[in-house]
């Protein structure tokens, strides 16, 4: 058990580290003695507590007209209080320094000392139930899948678990009480790999539809632009896709495991994952850091 928790949060210092990319900056800037600037940090300072008053899922608003000022936050399924309410405040920390006087950032981010994710967003329109599926952000692990093993064979098996967990993440019925209801973290068997780790999450204000569209979409930017890397993460406003050899910091809960051996044989050749129509805007991908091992 010591063992597995080193592993963790061994993984969760990489992630911290190399993964989590700068906050996404968008929108014109502001002046920093600004009525947006006071409204802004209203809403930050009551951010973190009221999150987890709300089981996990907080959106607000403070102000009027233009100087209005939205947000939202979210916490990982299975979160402990305190440790969301630093996730929060970390996020929020880190959109201050990275993003500067600017009107719109997200971030999905992880806390490694209490092994939590969540995500802080704001902008100066709203952002409350609204599919987001720009801009996004990529990182991939600088290391590719070696020879001798079989990138055709892993492929169909990663598309296999692809396709199984956001099932998972997308199964909850549209009027479900749970908050943090599209959420699913998988740990698959390969036949060439001992354990491959998969998590994705939306925010529980968007309908399932909406949670499948914005996770294909995350999956298909990863195929596309880092496909042979041995680890990566997607992410756009609306949710959060990442899988690794190694446990992801902040899923350690509810997980389910699986073999994908006999369920790639089924697939058949080729894609699997539902490809969206692209956002006009998606081009404009963003990498982020290399994930390092």
């Amino acid at each position: 058990m010591r063992k597995l928790c080193d592993v963790i949060l061994f993984s969760c210092f990489l992630l911290l580290t190399f993964v989590d990319v700068e906050a996404d900056c968008e929108g014109s800037l502001f002046a920093v003695n600004s009525t947006y600037s006071e409204n802004l940090n209203s809403l930050f300072s009551s951010l973190a507590s009221n999150v987890t008053t709300n089981d996990g899922f907080y959106n607000t608003s403070t102000g009027e007209g233009s100087n209005k000022v939205y947000g939202l936050a979210l916490c990982g399924r299975g979160y402990k209080k305190q440790a969301c309410v630093n996730c929060v405040e970390q996020a929020i920390q880190e959109s201050q320094q990275r993003c500067p006087n600017r009107m719109k950032s997200f971030r999905w981010t992880t806390r490694d000392n209490d092994n939590a994710s969540c995500l802080v967003r704001y902008a100066n329109h709203s952002v409350s139930a609204k599919l987001e599926l720009f801009p996004p952000t990529l990182s991939d692990n600088p290391l590719n899948i070696e020879e001798p093993k079989s990138l055709k064979l892993f492929r169909r098996e990663w598309e296999a678990l692809t396709n199984l967990t956001m099932q998972s993440a997308t199964s909850a019925p549209e009027n479900s009480s749970v908050v943090l209801k599209f959420y699913s973290v998988v740990r698959a068997e390969f036949t060439e790999f001992a354990n491959v780790y998969m998590m994705m999450q939306c925010t529980p204000d968007i309908l399932s539809s909406e949670c499948n569209k914005c996770l294909s979409q995350c999956v298909l930017n990863f195929q596309n632009n880092n496909w042979g890397s041995q680890g990566g993460a997607g992410r756009l406003p609306s949710c959060y896709f990442r899988w690794d050899l190694y446990p992801i910091c902040g899923s350690s809960e509810n997980m389910t495991r699986v073999s994908m051996i006999s369920r790639a044989t089924t697939l058949p050749q080729g894609d699997t994952v539902s490809q969206p129509e692209y956002d006009k805007k998606g081009s404009g991908i963003r990498f982020g850091p290399k994930i390092r091992t």
